[in-house]
């Protein structure tokens, strides 16, 4: 039987940064856009949970909630006094979360923090990679400026990603020999992390997230649903398409069974709890279409798999996506408004918010950037 025991969702989506400096203060605007963020557990929210956010929402959000089939649900600051029944439930574990679970007297059961720092990192992925032969030709890992040199030479196009980051965040691009201000950004990095990650740029056909649950009793990892994912040019989040029912996609099904082993490798190292792992199709240089299954590992709650807490919303024909995107990107919907479900509050502390979700219902399946 499910617990039913009311959750406390934390937002704390600057958790790679608190990867990479556990005792840093996370900063002001890295605590609005938390909070700006946190309404995106109101998919898998129940009557009784409590989102806890910094910054509350306005005075007529409850009235948004009715609309959303989320009457119950409130908003509360991490200051505040919570049941010492309440579940902990954070965007990813980490120091801080545990040390204000602990400062509240509330019960926190996480994964070994050695385990979670491990399974987030880049070095991770590219080693599952490695071992299952399944990464892109010409990927490499450079301890060195000079490594990350002879790395690049072989390619044309070419990406250098940090030891820790996400959603297109912690990452350059480019052509041919990098900029000085690029090989500062390198030498920083190496700097900090020991290593940094190159890897030839390819066309993106579609990307999809692999959502897994990992029992904490050791029990087989559970695929929880495949959601196809939506991302700019610059590899951010913008979306996901909300699939009607748990069965895979047919252009999905072989990548189940190398994520399925990155799922068993993050189990060996004690992880326990919510996996996301991106897969790609893209085409190489010669056009054939191709399949990354690990192209990131996220060891933590993700927005394709919070997208799938909206299946209920879902029209009997039809499709459901989650959009993610400005103020802005949600006027721009002001033609297809009666297609739209606003899932963000308009304002935060009577302050107007920069990120918004909100449901969009239509008939064909959206593109993202990567397939224009």
């Amino acid at each position: 039987m499910a617990d039913q025991r009311p959750r406390l969702f934390l937002g704390n989506f600057d958790f790679e940064a608190a990867l990479v400096s556990p005792s840093a203060c996370a900063s002001r605007d890295a605590i609005r856009r938390n909070s700006e963020l946190a309404a995106a557990w109101l998919s898998i929210a129940r009557p009784g949970d409590v989102i806890v956010t910094e910054h509350l929402p306005d005075e007529q959000f409850p009235q948004a909630l009715e609309r959303l089939n989320r009457k119950g649900v409130r908003f509360a600051r991490a200051s505040e006094s919570f049941d010492d029944d309440c579940v902990v439930t954070p965007w990813g574990w980490e120091r801080r979360v545990i040390g204000w679970a602990d400062a509240c007297g509330l019960p926190e059961s996480s994964p070994p923090l050695h385990a979670i720092a491990i399974a987030n990192c880049r070095e991770f992925s590219f080693t599952s990679e490695r071992d299952m032969e399944c990464g892109l030709a010409g990927q490499a890992v450079c301890c060195t400026a000079t490594e990350v040199a002879d790395a690049l030479s072989r390619l044309r196009r070419w990406l250098i990603k940090a030891n820790f980051g996400a959603s297109g965040r912690e990452r350059i691009s480019g052509s041919g020999l990098p900029t000085e201000e690029m090989q500062k950004w390198v030498e920083k990095r190496l700097s900090r992390d020991g290593a940094v990650f190159v890897e030839p740029f390819v066309e993106s056909v579609e990307e999809a997230g692999v959502q897994w649950e990992i029992p904490p009793d050791g029990g087989e990892p559970d695929l929880v649903g495949v959601v196809p994912l939506l991302s700019d040019d610059r590899g951010q989040y913008r979306g996901s398409v909300i699939p009607s029912t748990a069965d895979v996609p047919g252009q999905w099904q072989t990548v189940i069974e190398f994520s399925r082993r990155a799922a068993l490798r993050a189990q060996s190292l004690g992880y326990f709890g919510p996996l996301g792992i991106d897969a790609m199709r893209y085409r190489d240089a010669d056009g054939e279409l191709r399949e990354r299954p690990l192209q990131d590992i996220n060891a933590r709650w993700t927005m394709g798999r919070l997208a799938l807490g909206w299946r209920g919303e879902i029209p009997a024909s039809g499709m459901t996506v989650l959009r993610a995107g400005s103020e802005n990107d949600w006027a721009a919907t002001a033609d297809m408004r009666s297609q739209c479900l606003r899932i963000s509050p308009h304002a935060l502390n009577s302050e107007s918010v920069r990120h918004v979700f909100w449901l969009e219902t239509g008939r064909e399946r959206p593109v993202s950037a990567a397939e224009k």
